[in-house]
Protein backbone atom coordinates (compact mmCIF):
# COMPACT_ATOMS: atom_id res chain seq x y z
CA UNK A 1 0.00 0.00 0.00
CA UNK A 2 2.69 2.26 0.74
CA UNK A 3 4.43 1.41 -2.43
CA UNK A 4 1.21 2.18 -4.49
CA UNK A 5 1.02 5.87 -2.59
CA UNK A 6 4.74 6.68 -3.66
CA UNK A 7 3.98 5.86 -7.37
CA UNK A 8 0.49 7.70 -7.35
CA UNK A 9 2.93 10.92 -6.74
CA UNK A 10 4.14 10.56 -10.42
CA UNK A 11 7.04 10.75 -12.02
CA UNK A 12 7.77 14.56 -11.38
CA UNK A 13 8.25 14.14 -7.70
CA UNK A 14 11.54 14.38 -6.55
CA UNK A 15 11.80 12.95 -3.24
CA UNK A 16 14.41 14.94 -1.22
CA UNK A 17 15.73 17.07 1.82
CA UNK A 18 16.21 20.18 0.81
CA UNK A 19 19.64 22.27 2.52
CA UNK A 20 19.18 25.49 4.19
CA UNK A 21 20.72 27.81 1.69
CA UNK A 22 23.88 28.66 2.61
CA UNK A 23 23.56 32.58 1.23
CA UNK A 24 21.23 33.49 3.55
CA UNK A 25 23.25 33.77 6.73
CA UNK A 26 26.68 33.96 4.69
CA UNK A 27 26.06 36.98 3.20
CA UNK A 28 25.35 39.69 6.03
CA UNK A 29 27.77 38.59 8.08
CA UNK A 30 30.20 38.67 5.20
CA UNK A 31 29.03 42.31 4.89
CA UNK A 32 29.55 42.82 8.80
CA UNK A 33 32.87 41.83 8.90
CA UNK A 34 34.10 43.81 6.32
CA UNK A 35 32.01 46.90 8.17
CA UNK A 36 34.30 46.18 11.00
CA UNK A 37 37.13 45.83 9.01
CA UNK A 38 36.48 49.52 7.63
CA UNK A 39 35.79 50.88 10.87
CA UNK A 40 38.52 49.38 12.69
CA UNK A 41 41.16 51.49 9.37
CA UNK A 42 39.02 54.48 10.36
CA UNK A 43 39.99 54.42 13.43
CA UNK A 44 36.05 54.50 14.82
CA UNK A 45 35.40 58.28 14.16
CA UNK A 46 32.26 59.27 14.45
CA UNK A 47 29.75 61.67 12.43
CA UNK A 48 26.35 62.90 13.17
CA UNK A 49 24.49 60.93 10.66
CA UNK A 50 23.27 64.53 9.26
CA UNK A 51 26.60 64.85 8.19
CA UNK A 52 26.98 61.31 6.00
CA UNK A 53 26.12 61.77 2.32
CA UNK A 54 24.67 59.00 0.63
CA UNK A 55 26.55 57.05 -1.83
CA UNK A 56 24.86 56.27 -5.05
CA UNK A 57 27.70 53.59 -5.98
CA UNK A 58 28.42 50.76 -3.75
CA UNK A 59 31.85 50.44 -2.60
CA UNK A 60 33.16 46.57 -2.53
CA UNK A 61 36.81 48.29 -0.96
CA UNK A 62 37.97 46.59 1.98
CA UNK A 63 41.23 47.79 3.43
CA UNK A 64 44.59 45.96 3.57
CA UNK A 65 44.17 43.90 7.25
CA UNK A 66 47.78 44.55 8.00
CA UNK A 67 46.69 48.34 8.57
CA UNK A 68 43.49 47.57 10.72
CA UNK A 69 44.14 47.74 14.65
CA UNK A 70 45.14 43.99 15.74
CA UNK A 71 41.90 43.62 18.06
CA UNK A 72 39.74 44.09 14.85
CA UNK A 73 41.87 41.66 12.98
CA UNK A 74 41.62 38.83 15.93
CA UNK A 75 38.05 39.98 16.31
CA UNK A 76 37.00 38.93 12.57
CA UNK A 77 39.25 35.83 13.21
CA UNK A 78 37.35 34.72 15.54
CA UNK A 79 34.22 35.45 13.79
CA UNK A 80 35.29 33.47 10.55
CA UNK A 81 36.52 30.77 12.97
CA UNK A 82 33.00 30.42 15.01
CA UNK A 83 30.89 30.13 11.58
CA UNK A 84 33.27 27.37 9.86
CA UNK A 85 32.74 24.66 11.95
CA UNK A 86 28.69 25.74 12.34
CA UNK A 87 26.47 23.05 11.03
CA UNK A 88 23.33 24.11 10.53
CA UNK A 89 20.31 21.32 10.32
CA UNK A 90 19.03 20.08 7.22
CA UNK A 91 15.33 20.65 6.96
CA UNK A 92 13.01 17.92 7.53
CA UNK A 93 12.17 15.06 4.30
CA UNK A 94 9.03 15.80 2.13
CA UNK A 95 8.24 12.44 2.65
CA UNK A 96 6.39 10.64 5.64
CA UNK A 97 8.51 7.84 7.01
CA UNK A 98 6.63 4.93 5.54
CA UNK A 99 6.82 6.66 2.19
CA UNK A 100 10.57 6.70 2.84
CA UNK A 101 10.89 3.05 3.71
CA UNK A 102 8.97 2.20 0.51
CA UNK A 103 10.81 4.25 -1.70
CA UNK A 104 14.36 2.43 0.26
CA UNK A 105 11.92 -0.91 -0.57
CA UNK A 106 11.75 -0.23 -4.38
CA UNK A 107 15.30 0.93 -4.96
CA UNK A 108 16.34 -2.09 -3.21
CA UNK A 109 14.56 -4.07 -5.92
CA UNK A 110 15.57 -5.18 -9.76
CA UNK A 111 12.72 -2.89 -10.78
CA UNK A 112 12.26 0.60 -13.51
CA UNK A 113 9.34 2.83 -12.78
CA UNK A 114 7.99 4.65 -15.51
CA UNK A 115 4.91 6.43 -17.67
CA UNK A 116 2.81 3.74 -18.74
CA UNK A 117 1.85 4.08 -22.70
CA UNK A 118 -1.65 5.15 -22.56
CA UNK A 119 -3.49 7.06 -19.12
CA UNK A 120 -1.00 9.28 -17.12
CA UNK A 121 -0.05 6.30 -14.75
CA UNK A 122 3.24 5.70 -13.43
CA UNK A 123 4.20 1.82 -13.22
CA UNK A 124 6.67 -0.31 -11.92
CA UNK A 125 8.00 -3.29 -14.26
CA UNK A 126 10.82 -5.76 -13.79
CA UNK A 127 14.33 -4.58 -15.51
CA UNK A 128 14.13 -7.65 -17.49
CA UNK A 129 10.55 -7.06 -18.67
CA UNK A 130 10.95 -3.61 -19.09
CA UNK A 131 14.22 -4.07 -21.66
CA UNK A 132 11.78 -7.11 -23.62
CA UNK A 133 9.16 -4.70 -23.86
CA UNK A 134 11.88 -1.96 -25.60
CA UNK A 135 13.54 -4.30 -27.79
CA UNK A 136 10.50 -5.48 -29.03
CA UNK A 137 9.17 -2.15 -29.25
CA UNK A 138 12.55 -1.21 -31.20
CA UNK A 139 12.41 -3.98 -33.34
CA UNK A 140 9.49 -3.06 -35.11
CA UNK A 141 10.17 -2.60 -38.72
CA UNK A 142 7.39 -0.43 -39.86
CA UNK A 143 8.30 2.36 -37.26
CA UNK A 144 12.06 2.21 -37.39
CA UNK A 145 15.01 1.55 -39.96
CA UNK A 146 18.10 0.97 -39.35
Amino acid sequence: PDERSLLELGLQFVPRTLPLPSHNWCDPITRFLRNVMVYGFFGGASRPPHQFQRMFSVSHWTPDPTLVPPAFRAFCTDIRCALSSLRLPASPPNLPQNLLSALDGLAARDVVVCAADKGSTTVCLATRTYLRLCHQHLADQFTYEV
